[in-house]
């Protein structure tokens, strides 16, 4: 089995310090076979990061271990043992400073801390004359001895080849590995473990990960299973399959007493983020009623074990959303373009009418996107996911709401469909519909020419196109361009552009948009 672990032998380690260790002071520089001595592990092999921060493997015993700091060793260990053999949890793992000896006399008095000085002064008459130091910490240095003399009875050769063959065990290993059994193992190996406790301890090296990690876990343990019956309102549904999985809950396949097929969206409710997110998305779903709005046919919450859960029961639809088809025909490019111009202004209209539906009840969505867009029946779209929603106009009115509304961006709305006043909000400024104007053309370039206008393959989201409203088109040929077999007219293109413009002011309405999609489409 292969465990990896760190070492975190910070200045003045303590117990706080789970996965450090002590290695006892030398006359002599520190080498790997002490080093080897002192770890609580057997069958190690040991990295060591060098002042440069690169980590680089040592093998021979009497290598010359380097120091990440002046008095501290930072190690990548990886513990390869029988599969019976004992595997420790990290909370074994004594917790002590590994100091630093043997070096120039600069180093080891800059590395002297919490009465290290006291020790090296008082112990100076005994000490053995300090060695030449012929090398700097980054270069591996050997003492001259035969394999045979060293601790492992190994050549360098040898032990290449015999990692070689241990690398190659590992990958047979992880190939035959049962996902379903350590994800169970995962489980209960967390169930165990104070979570809360260890996101305090680590919050320093990343305090968001372990809450995501908690998250995750937490929506892992009581995951539905397929077959599973339960009640949502009053309507029965019983598990069918698992359709989507994100940080906070999941999306099922489920089958009504009726043998209607329905969605059924279940979110954990984690942190009062994630509540107030639900919560919105509750009120738009039971306040907002429109053909080009995904409607809710039942809500229910559940409590069981200390977790709290919304569950929201939708409607099915299995032609999936403009971003699927947009995907599949990015993946067949032998296959023509699926969009034409006409298709495109169709659509849209649609979800303009949405949006004007969500706009006159007062919500901005905030995170409109393909993905976001449900197609049926006839191309007929209709919008999803409202816990992005938030009130159309928004007043910044001082830096504490500028950061909620930017923090609340950063949190629901995905970057290349995100509007330029989202991601630099201003004190005296206004966050209103229009944000969701800038998300309309971006749909619109997307369905045409398969990507977000400020993504590309090379350079991923393109954030300074953005926040200019960059937009490039492939090239004109005379009044129109060609896209994988579909032309668009400049006028389009045109069009486009107007709704990415930075300003906010500058683009039009959502009414305007309406307009001219609908003129667009009898100009065709």
């Amino acid at each position: 089995m292969l465990v990896l672990y760190d070492i975190l032998g910070d200045d003045g380690a303590t117990p706080r310090h789970p996965n450090a260790f002590h290695v006892p002071e030398s006359h002599e520089p520190l080498r790997l076979r002490d080093v080897e001595a002192a770890c609580p592990f057997a069958h190690c092999h040991f990295s060591f990061q060098h002042e440069n921060g690169v980590y680089c493997a040592y093998a021979n015993p009497n290598s010359i271990v380097p120091l990440a700091t002046r008095s501290t060793i930072h190690a990548k260990i990886v513990l390869s043992a029988p599969f019976e053999t004992q595997v420790m949890w990290p909370e074994d793992v004594v917790a002590v400073e590994m100091p630093a000896v043997g070096r120039p006399s600069s180093r080891t008095n800059s590395g002297s801390s919490n009465g290290s000085s006291s020790r090296t002064n008082s112990g100076s008459s005994s000490r053995k004359p300090q060695k030449e130091y012929e090398a700097p910490a980054w270069e591996a240095t050997f003492a001259d001895k035969t394999p045979a003399e060293a601790k492992s009875g190994l050549s360098a050769s040898e032990l290449k080849e015999k990692f070689k063959k241990q690398t190659e065990m590992a990958k047979d290993f992880a190939k035959n590995l049962n996902l379903d059994d350590a994800k169970r193992n995962a489980i209960d190996f967390a169930q165990k473990m104070n979570l809360d406790d260890t996101a305090r301890k680590a919050k320093k090296w990343g305090g968001s990960l372990l809450s995501s990690l908690s998250n995750t876990i937490s929506s892992a343990s009581s995951a539905m299973t397929k077959g599973e019956t339960m009640s949502i309102g009053n309507t029965t549904v019983r598990i069918v399959q698992l359709l989507a999985e994100g940080g906070y809950g999941q999306v099922f396949l489920v089958k009504t007493g009726a043998n209607e097929l329905c969605a059924l969206k279940r979110v954990v409710l984690t942190s009062a983020e994630v509540e107030a997110d639900a919560a919105i998305e509750r009120e738009v779903l039971q306040t907002v009623e429109h053909p080009n709005l995904l409607h809710l046919l039942q809500y229910g919450e559940s409590r069981t074990n200390g977790k709290h859960e919304c569950l929201f029961l939708l409607p099915y639809h299995d032609h999936g959303t403009i971003f699927d088809e947009v995907q599949a025909a990015n993946d067949n490019a032998a296959e023509p373009w699926p969009f034409m111009e006409l298709r495109c202004l169709h659509i849209l209209e649609g979800i303009c009418l949405g949006l004007l539906a969500l706009h006159e009840a007062g919500f901005a969505h905030r995170d409109l996107k393909p993905h976001n867009v449900l197609l049926g029946v006839r191309d007929h779209p209709i919008l999803m996911d409202f816990g992005s929603c938030a009130p159309l106009v928004t007043e910044i009115t001082d830096r504490r709401k500028l950061m909620d509304v930017q923090d609340d961006a950063n949190r629901k709305c995905s970057a290349p469909y995100r509007a330029p006043e989202l991601f630099e909000p201003e004190i005296g400024h206004r966050i209103n519909g229009q944000s969701d104007v800038w998300s309309l053309g971006c749909i619109l370039y997307c369905m045409a020419f398969g990507s977000s206008p400020f993504e590309s393959p090379r350079e991923g989201f393109m954030r300074l196109a953005a926040m200019n409203g960059k937009v490039t088109f492939p090239p004109a040929q005379g009044d129109y361009v060609l896209f994988r077999g579909q032309r668009f007219s400049l006028d389009f293109c045109d069009f486009i552009r107007d709704m990415l413009q930075p300003d906010p002011q500058d683009r039009p309405s959502v009414t305007d948009v309406l307009d001219y999609t609908r003129e667009l489409q009898e100009d065709d």
